[in-house]
């Protein structure tokens, strides 16, 4: 009789390892340069088989099968934190190499397509339904054995009645690549699962875990609460549900962390919960007679380029504006910044940040000089745009790896009732060396309509560079997620809200 599959914790099955032939394939090395042309970081040419058989039969590890685990399944599913999930760990019976198999045909896979977002940065295929059988036999099978034997394997396991409907894509995620939290809560979604393929050796320094959040009384994610590996043959598997937030770990290593993913779905379809963004607290002009020339570059107050720069406005809607403050005072502000008090404004679904409530002497100059009424007349002339009377509300945040905003509904609805609006960014450096900012890096402003994934404009960081954009109401921006390479650097954003644009 096979014995039960070790239940390691929470959720983590580990099936005694099954048989393998010793032959293996070299995994490819990742390219770098590849990387930055957004290819795949994975093999070219024709794939290599191992062994004589050109397909293979996909087996589960028969420790999952018995009919004697499967009481144990359900007993630990109703059981699990943060939500309902399981890790399988040796998935598949693997005698015939045929982990290595597909892992290979995958490795040689040409049709990846890179996706980025607000929410991702990773490369991924088609919906594996539409696979060519005679080019990618294996791949094929194992979509077979997802929609006939897992699917019925799972039903078994979890009491739940599946549809024919399952979702099922391949995923490649190169060094700096990420997955941002989210619930995956669409139409009849039930269950998602992926079956990793990455290298024997992968370590947590690599990154990549799939990481599970708790939630709060209104379904609002709150804090990590398990990280699960994305070990060689192994399957995750979580129930879908307004609480299932979860994320994928930017990856650090240099090997793609590769998988095939999707969802089971069944006939019952969730509500959505509707999370609603924080208020925006909006004010009003300082009307005061701020001397401007005190800390802006007296280039960017030569009324004399005016007409210029607000042709070139007219004509893009958003312009950069390079050594926007005296470089005497820059400096001191660079400085200042590093002794300033930022608390992280903590909101998964919505944005990772540090932001500051309490300015000191120099940055809350900054802070008069954007709110005042002499820079509403100044920036009035640069665009051409009736800002007087305008809402406006003003943010300093600092920008460091892992930071992060999201065009959630909530925030793009907040947003389009905002009106037409003239977004002010000036960029602080924290480091001493104003160096040119590298958009692989992420943490760029990416502007973006409601319903639409194509990117409108995007604000590069610039070292004492003020941007000014202006957007209609279906329009916003998201700070694209600051990797790990990624250099720190503050940023104070004026909004003026609710202008009146006669064109």
């Amino acid at each position: 009789m096979a014995k039960a599959p070790k239940l390691k914790k929470n959720g983590d099955f580990e099936g005694p390892p099954s048989k393998r032939v010793k032959k293996e394939i070299k995994k490819a090395p990742f390219n770098a340069k590849e990387n930055k042309q957004k290819v795949a970081p994975v093999k070219s040419g024709k794939s290599k088989e191992i062994g004589s058989e050109k397909t293979v039969e996909f087996k589960l590890n028969s420790e999952y099968t018995v009919s004697e685990n499967k009481q144990m399944f359900e007993a630990n599913w109703k059981h699990l934190l943060p939500f309902k999930h399981w890790h399988f760990r040796n998935f598949l019976e693997n005698s015939a190499n045929s982990v290595e198999k597909l892992e290979d045909e995958l490795q040689h896979f040409e049709n990846w397509n890179r996706k980025e977002n607000d929410l991702y940065s990773l490369y991924q295929s088609e919906d594996l339904q539409s696979i060519n059988k005679g080019k990618y036999p294996l791949i094929y099978s194992f979509r077979e054995f997802l929609y006939n034997d897992v699917k019925k394997w799972l039903e078994a396991a979890s009491g739940v009645k599946l549809t024919a409907k399952i979702d099922c894509n391949a995923s490649c995620y190169a060094k700096n690549d990420h997955l941002l939290p989210h619930n995956d809560q669409i139409g009849t979604r039930k269950f998602a699962f992926v079956y990793y393929l990455t290298e024997f050796a992968w370590k947590e320094e690599d990154g990549g875990y799939l990481q599970l959040y708790d939630s709060d009384e209104k379904s609002r994610p709150k804090d990590i609460a398990k990280s699960l590996p994305p070990l060689r043959n192994s399957f995750v598997l979580f129930e879908v549900h307004q609480r299932s937030w979860h994320r994928v770990q930017e990856v650090l290593g240099e090997s793609p962390r590769l998988s095939i993913n999707g969802w089971f779905h069944s006939t019952h379809k969730l509500p959505i919960v509707k999370l609603q963004p924080k208020k925006l607290e909006l004010g009003k002009a300082i009307r005061n007679d701020m001397d401007l020339h005190l800390i802006l570059d007296r280039d960017i107050l030569d009324e004399i380029r005016y007409a210029e720069i607000a042709k070139s406005f007219e004509d893009r809607s958003e312009l950069m504006l390079s050594n926007a403050l005296k470089l005497a005072f820059y400096n001191t502000l660079k400085r200042k910044m590093k002794r300033m008090p930022f608390s992280s404004a903590h909101r998964p679904n919505e944005q990772i940040l540090e932001v500051c409530s309490q300015m000191k002497a120099t940055s809350a100059i900054v802070l008069k000089v954007l709110m005042s009424s002499e820079f509403e007349k100044t920036v009035g002339k640069m665009t051409g745009l009736e800002l007087k009377d305008c809402p406006r509300r003003v943010q300093l945040a600092r920008v460091s790896p892992g930071n992060y905003t999201l065009l959630t509904d909530g925030i793009l609805n907040q947003a389009a009732k905002l009106g037409n609006t003239l977004d002010v960014h000036l960029f602080i450096w924290d480091s001493d060396k104003d160096e040119e900012w590298n958009d692989e890096w992420g943490g760029f402003l990416s502007y973006a309509s409601k319903g639409d994934s194509e990117e409108l404009v995007r604000i590069s960081p610039q070292s004492n560079g003020m941007a000014l954009v202006f957007s209609e109401p279906d329009v916003t921006w998201f700070l694209k997620y600051a990797n790990s390479s990624a250099k720190t650097y503050y940023l104070f954003t004026l909004t003026y809200t609710n202008i009146q644009n006669d064109d």
